[in-house]
């Protein structure tokens, strides 16, 4: 399911796994807060989350796991 984002929301993904809020994500991406909030939203949708801490509990699942195994877990 992780598979289905873009390097760009795996990115975000990462920063929002270590901690980073929404200003801080935008300052390091060169973009606006707006644009993380909306683009974490979308994320949200796609892979049925409702939060940041599920996003981030959901990513750090998946890099435990091998590849193979990653989206048979997270469906």
């Amino acid at each position: 399911m992780l598979r289905s984002l873009t390097q760009r929301e795996l990115q975000i993904v990462r920063f929002v796994s270590e901690g980073f809020s929404n200003k801080e994500i935008a300052r390091r991406m060169r973009v606006s807060a707006g644009t993380i909030k909306f683009r974490l939203h979308l994320m949200y949708r796609k892979l049925a989350v409702n939060n940041r801490t599920s996003l981030a509990t959901l990513a750090m699942r998946a890099e435990r796991l091998p590849d193979s195994l990653v989206d048979e877990v997270i469906e």
